[in-house]
Formats: C-alpha cells, structure tokens, sequence
C-alpha cells in the first residue's frame, strides 16, 4: 500500500466510527513507512484518535518481548534501531493477556480439517512431499508445537514443515495467517474493520467471519460522491474536520443507511431530493455539513 491509499483509507476511517482509530503495536516496529504516515496525521494524534493495542503501555519493552519471538530471523525486525518516538503521543488501547500466536494456533487446526480453509494444503503439499517423512495433514498439525515460542508467521512456519512451500501454498498460508491476526484483534477489542476500497480489500476477507463488524469503504466513498464531498473529504478538509463531520447525528444516520442494501435505493432518493438545496461544490466543513443535514432531513422527512 502506498502512502497516499494509507490516507486515503484513513480519512475514511475517520468518518467510519465515532471512536479512535486502533493498530497493533507490533505495526510500530514492523512496518517501515509508519513513522512517516504518522506524521502525516499528527493532527489527527494531537486529537486522540489514533491509537496502538498491546498488552503494557511500555513499547519498548513490548518489542523486547516480541524480539524473542523473532530470535532465529535474520530480519527481526524488533532488533533493528528503531525509532519509537512516534508512539509517544498515541492512545494506549490495553489488551488481554490472550496471545495473537495462540489464537492462529487454534485457527489453523480448525483450518487443517478436509472441508475447512487449509484442507487442501496438505493435499498440495502431498505432490512434492519428501520420502521419510510421516504425512502432510500430520506434520501441519504439528506446527503449532513446532514453532514453539516463534511468532506464528508464514516464513517460520514454512521452516518447520518437510518441504519448502511453492509459491502459491505459501501465498495461501500467509493469507490465512493474515486474516487469523486481524480476526484475533477485532474479536478482542470488539473492532470494525474497514474493508473494500477501490484500489484492493487489504482485509484478508475477515469481513466474512461471523461475528465481525465491517464498513465498506467503497460504499461511503460512494456516498461522499452523491453528496458532493469527495473532494472535500479527500483533499480540503482537515483531520479535525473530519471528527466534527462524522459527529453529528446527521452525519451517523446517512452512513448507516449506506451500509445497509435495503436502505441505500432510499438514501439514493434522499440525495437526489435534497439536491437542489446543498451547494453545488463543497469547500468547507459548514457547507459539508449543511450537505448531509439536507440528505438526512429527506431521507427521514
């Protein structure tokens, strides 16, 4: 993801929920370009609204937990100088002690079941199984066992197994890890994720879980265009401007309808009828919210 889809996503983010924005606090170390997305939203920071999830408020030592995890990689990332200054000034979103790790390990024994995600993995994995070795479907289950206190990432489960995975069985481990750690997060915190956006989903398919909360980007995007504020939204308006504009009651019953299929042909409607009293284009937060109040008044009027 680019840096400009990562604030294109974000703004909204914003406007998807009325609490702060959350991230794993291993995002602080694992992910190279935050330092310089943070900084892009360092108003949004000084609002309160971006937060990191980990079981202490210390990051450091956090990372000197997780860097025991990574003890055989040569690309640990939790070893390498890292600045954490970026952390200072971020809400600190408490979690359990519950593991991440354990949570996929349960997940990828379900999974490894015939009519489950990764039945057919052992099946695959079959065609190019070295001799000598018990069955595919065993040595996966044993993963979990075998990884011991290693994160439970793709690269380390590949070390763990007989053969080294094709490209394609890696892709689909990586996936279902991917989707395991955001479904680990949410459930825990009782999250909404933000999925569906024109340049990719970037949630694994967690949405389709049950039991997780999920807002589609696509769709308020849409919305924001029928109104006439996606210009204003995506490029005017400041990060404060978006938390005054998805607090207004207004603002909260127009995305809710947009999210609902048997509830948008009438929130279309609405836009359509209050057309003729918004301003043609927005360009601040006075004229965007006299916008969604016109929409709002007709489509509940």
């Amino acid at each position: 993801m680019t840096t400009a889809q990562a604030l294109y996503a974000t703004r909204l983010a914003v406007l998807a929920t009325d609490a702060y924005l959350v991230m794993p606090a291993s995002y602080l170390f694992e992910v190279p370009g935050l330092p310089r997305i943070l900084e892009r939203l360092r108003e949004l920071v000084s609002l309160r609204q971006v937060a990191y999830c980990a079981p202490t408020r210390d990051v450091m030592r956090y990372g000197e937990r997780k860097a025991a995890e990574y003890r055989a990689d040569p690309r640990n990332p939790y070893v390498a100088p890292t600045s954490l200054a970026v952390a200072r000034d971020l809400v600190w979103s408490p979690r359990g002690a519950g593991s991440t790790a354990d949570h996929i390990a349960h997940r990828w024994e379900a999974a490894l079941d015939r009519d489950e995600e990764l039945g057919r993995l052992a099946v695959s994995l079959a065609r190019h199984w070295p001799p000598g070795h018990r069955k595919p479907e065993r040595e996966l289950r044993a993963v979990p066992e075998r990884l011991g206190e290693q994160a439970f990432v793709s690269r380390f489960i590949a070390r763990v197994i007989p053969v080294r995975p094709r490209p394609d069985e890696l892709a689909r481990i990586a996936w279902f890890v991917s989707r395991a750690y955001l479904s680990s997060y949410l459930r825990e915190l009782d999250a909404i994720v933000l999925s569906d956006f024109p340049f990719g989903g970037l949630s694994c398919g967690v949405e389709a879980e049950p039991g997780v909360s999920a807002v589609s980007g696509r769709a308020l995007d849409r919305t924001l265009h029928w109104l006439g504020l996606s210009d204003f939204v995506h490029a005017t308006a400041t990060w404060a401007d978006l938390v005054q504009l998805r607090s207004s009651a207004e603002f909260g019953s127009v995305a809710v309808a947009d999210q609902s299929p048997d509830r948008v042909d009438g929130l279309r409607r609405a836009v359509v009828r209050s057309r003729a009293s918004r301003p043609v284009e927005v360009k601040s937060l006075a004229q965007a919210e006299f916008a969604v109040r016109m929409a709002a008044d007709a489509l509940y009027g």
